[in-house]
């Protein structure tokens, strides 16, 4: 599908944007000629919809990116008072994106993403309380089905 613009060059079907500078130039063109005139609302709810997208999939990436940051620390360096308190500013990242995409399935997965983090954190501090020995590392071990050695290299992830 080619578009004519208004300068007079022609091309294939391009970005929003420029759908939205052809959809305005046949606008015009249908007032100057006192035509009925579209309101071509689809390519403003397309331009919509790409900014919310792209505002949930940069919150994913900042989520994504602190959380494997977190993964990254030692156990012994863990302070979960800080993590909760990151992982609450977090939360409110994500309850603050538009409601028109609360059911979109990329928001559900980062919205799950943070209140399973939310969940963790309590265990993790549980978990990293001096009281645990090492008899409660393998009774964990084997409740879970995995092994894993508490050395220095240990970390969240």
């Amino acid at each position: 599908l080619n578009l004519t613009f208004s300068d007079g060059r022609t091309g294939p079907l391009g970005t929003l944007r420029e759908m939205q500078t052809a959809a305005d130039d046949l606008r015009e063109l249908q007032e100057l000629f006192e035509l009925y005139s579209v309101e071509y609302r689809e390519i403003n709810q397309c331009l919509k919809d790409s900014v919310q997208l792209k505002r949930v999939w940069d919150v994913i990436a900042m989520v994504q990116t602190i959380y494997l940051e977190w993964r990254k620390t030692k156990w012994n360096e863990i302070n979960v008072e800080d993590l909760v308190d990151e992982n609450k500013k977090l939360q409110k990242e994500v309850k603050g994106c538009d409601k028109l995409v609360k059911n979109w399935p990329c928001y559900k997965g980062l919205e799950d993403a943070v209140k399973n983090m939310n969940t963790s954190l309590p265990l993790v501090e549980a978990l990293h309380h001096p009281a645990m020995r090492e008899r409660h590392w393998s009774q964990l071990m084997r409740a879970c089905g995995m092994t894993f050695t508490m050395d220095d290299n240990f970390t969240f992830g």
